[in-house]
């Protein structure tokens, strides 16, 4: 990835001092991302609260995985992509599948 973006100093619409660079790059090296300013909804929220309280995933992204995340990217850029009808589709047949098996 190109740190064009990163040194150019612009503005990026999450803020001045957060650009999707950094972001991701606080994640990859295990630091905690800038944290957004806490407003009463997300205090009230359950799902924002359980999410604040979650563990973070410390486990290494591996070669393995950084090689198949960005294929799939690839393969997403050149068009190469499911419709999600035909996963459902897909996942409702296996699911099917499975109930008779078991029965």
């Amino acid at each position: 990835m190109s740190n064009e973006y990163r040194d150019s100093g612009k503005d990026h619409a999450l803020g001045a001092d957060r650009s999707p660079v950094t972001e991701l790059d606080a994640v990859e090296s295990g630091r905690q991302p800038a944290e957004p300013p806490e407003s009463e909804d997300s205090v009230s929220d359950p799902f924002l609260a359980a999410l604040a309280a979650a563990e973070l995933d410390d486990e290494p992204f591996t070669d393995e995985e950084r090689a198949s995340a960005q294929a799939g990217w690839a393969a997403y850029l050149r068009g190469e992509s499911t419709p999600w009808e035909d996963v459902r589709h897909a996942l409702l047949d296996e699911a099917d599948a499975a109930k008779i098996s078991t029965s």
